[in-house]
């Protein structure tokens, strides 16, 4: 049995599909495929189960591998960061989680920022988006993120720092007439259908709060994810309401809102309960130290 091997496994039990994971992997299927039959020779078992739709489901022994397995790649890990420190040069990858529409404007500020201070670092920062409803906290008791930033505290087991606020902005089609305002009031969505990402979000608790203190009733629709969005938007479908995040300004326009309460927090968050490595100390430390430049 190879590392290798396991790593390969652990990559298929996450994309449940030899193409997505050879991709994820930089390598060919063909060699994807020899590798778990190898791995499976060796075990005595099959690990996986070919479905219809060319999905992959995991056999009782794979859960149990991979159950074991999977702490043990993420110890090997900590193994190698914690004896590449042991010099005077911090190094090692970090991993930071976020959702799109609220990290993207926010994440690159503090890379550019991170790998200004620190030039000749040998820290990886490395990030997981996603457009979709995550469990990012499980992302953390996993180990597949070191960090996340989100506009919850992660919860128990977790500590968590207010690092930042984002304004809620309002999304039009660059030629709607909102587009030509510098900012516009809540009650002006009172006629309006409203385009929300996800349903029972942050965001969304956000808006219906800001439609309660107005007294305004506006008819809000969902999508899947912030892309869908902006598709819809762009579509005439109606105006977004999201947090400032970078998009196309040919087609659609962000428009402040006039309200003081127009803006949702977001936390970094770290697991407790798992010892960490000098490099992301080094980067969490850095998040809250511009956090509090900034306050």
């Amino acid at each position: 049995m190879t590392l290798n091997q396991i790593l390969y496994f652990i990559e298929l039990c996450k994309t449940r599909k030899f193409t997505a994971a050879a991709a994820n992997l930089y390598i060919s299927q063909s060699t994807l495929s020899y590798e778990i039959a190898k791995l499976e020779e060796e075990l005595g078992t099959s690990l996986f189960i070919r479905t219809p739709n060319k999905m992959l489901e995991m056999t009782e022994a794979a859960q149990l591998f991979r159950e074991k397995a999977e702490p043990g790649l993420r110890l090997l890990e900590e193994a190698k960061n914690d004896v590449l420190s042991l010099n005077n040069d911090i190094s090692g990858k970090v991993t930071i989680g976020f959702f799109f529409g609220t990290g993207m404007t926010v994440v690159p500020e503090i890379l550019t920022s991170f790998y200004s201070e620190y030039e000749n670092t040998k820290i990886d920062i490395r990030t997981k988006v996603f457009h979709k409803w995550t469990n990012l906290p499980a992302l953390l008791e996993n180990g597949e993120c070191d960090l996340i930033i989100s506009a919850d505290q992660a919860g128990k087991g977790f500590s968590s720092i207010r690092m930042a606020e984002q304004p809620v902005v309002c999304c039009v089609p660059a030629d709607h007439p909102f587009a030509q305002c510098g900012f516009i009031r809540i009650q002006d969505l009172e006629k309006e259908t409203v385009i929300l990402p996800s349903f029972n979000s942050n965001l969304d608790r956000k808006v219906k709060e800001l439609f309660r203190k107005n007294d305004i009733s506006a008819r809000i629709i969902y999508c899947d994810d912030w892309i869908s969005q902006q598709l819809q938007i762009v579509s005439g479908k109606g105006l977004g309401l999201q947090t400032e995040t970078y998009m196309n300004d040919q087609y659609l326009k962000m428009i402040r809102i006039e309200d003081e309460d127009a803006v949702i927090p977001l936390y970094v968050s770290w697991p407790v309960n798992r010892r960490m490595s000098r490099a992301v100390e080094t980067v969490r430390d850095f998040i809250i130290r511009e956090r509090q430049k900034t306050n």
